[in-house]
């Protein structure tokens, strides 16, 4: 793996390293117009050297992008209208991931230097709960179904199963559990689960320290049910809804993995650097792929599973786990990139 990859992932999976300064020319958020490129950039929203985002989520009820700001210990609310930042609402650490109640628009971020979800009311842009989870949480994602939320811990190797605003049940799952998807098709939550840094094998053993592999667990049991062997140290997930398949990427073994019926259908090999971070695009049935540690993005298309384009997109950037995002209401992909303290807006026209 690229040291330039594994610097970031000791970062954010093991908690001991301070965030790496990042050159910088500008310190002005910029309007981004519409652009009539094709898969290009349309421009970059800057947030501050010392920012250093780390993932982003869309909001359907008010339209906005929301962005975890490591190092300004806040979330940015940027409205796609003009591309501009808003507001940027202070959580109690550092935040790393994002997820968004769609019913509600409350918005839960995880921070794994002090071990909690913080919950904020996007209506009013304050902070109205904050509730103790597993050691190190780096991941988090809604069921919107039975109204939960999982967090993944990775430092204590463990879900936790929120519900309102308190934890109602820990599942135990592989080595550094990280990205985490619900899958509103079959109702059932996939854990990554990255393992080391530099593994030297991988295990399949649910509940025996499951080291590159995919977690599955039932919300029905709020228990661990299946685990699926995908490459090294997976560290993103998206769903195709077209086809039904998850998409993974696997930064150890740089190859993304297709899961179809709760086991690995395909497996694709990327360019060479580690993929990171991913974003799924429902109107053309394509998935982002950001790499670690370059300024490349990959356009993999879910129609026929091949690399169909890459866009440089002029920025320093660290794709982590949740670093893309789909914007339904322009078509463009939002990419938070924690070496630039920018955020890269793509757009398909």
């Amino acid at each position: 793996m690229l040291l330039i990859a594994v610097g970031i992932i000791a970062l954010l999976k093991f908690i001991q390293t301070q965030p790496i300064l990042a050159q910088t020319t500008s310190n002005q958020s910029i309007t981004i117009g519409l652009s009539t490129a094709t898969n290009g950039v349309a421009g970059n929203i800057y947030l501050g050297h010392d920012s250093y985002p780390t993932s982003v989520a869309y909001d359907p009820i008010n339209g906005y992008m929301y962005v975890t700001e490591y190092g300004h210990k806040a979330v940015a609310a940027i409205s796609p209208k003009n591309n501009a930042i808003t507001t940027e609402i202070a959580v109690s650490s550092n935040p790393v991931a994002i997820a968004v109640d769609k019913s509600n628009g409350y918005i839960y971020i995880a921070n794994p230097l002090n071990n909690t979800v913080s919950i904020i009311d996007a209506a009013n842009g304050t902070v109205i709960s904050t509730i103790m989870v597993g050691r190190g949480p780096d991941g988090i994602t809604r069921d919107s179904i039975n109204n939960y939320t999982y967090v993944s811990s990775g430092a204590s190797d463990v879900v936790s199963v929120v519900s309102g605003n308190a934890v109602i049940h820990n599942i135990t799952v592989g080595v550094n559990p990280g990205g985490i998807l619900f899958d509103q098709s079959n109702k059932e939550i996939y854990v990554l689960d990255y393992g080391t840094v530099d593994p030297t094998g991988c295990i399949n053993n649910i509940n025996n320290g499951v080291n590159c592999s995919v977690s599955v667990i039932s919300p029905a049991s709020n228990s661990e049910v299946s685990a699926i062997n995908t490459g090294r140290s997976p560290s993103s997930i998206v769903y195709d809804n077209a086809t039904g398949s998850l998409y993974v990427a696997n930064e150890g073994s740089n190859t993304i993995s297709i899961i179809k019926n709760n086991s690995v259908s395909l497996t694709i090999s990327t360019y060479g650097a580690p993929p990171s971070a991913m974003a799924y695009d429902p109107a053309n049935n394509n998935v982002y792929v950001v790499e670690a540690g370059t300024n490349r993005v990959l356009v993999l298309s879910t129609k026929t599973n091949t690399i169909i384009s890459n866009m440089s997109v002029g920025q320093y950037m660290f794709g982590l786990d949740e670093a893309a995002a789909y914007d339904p209401s322009n078509g463009y992909i939002y990419i938070a990139n924690y070496g630039s303290g920018t955020v890269t807006v793509l757009t398909q026209r």
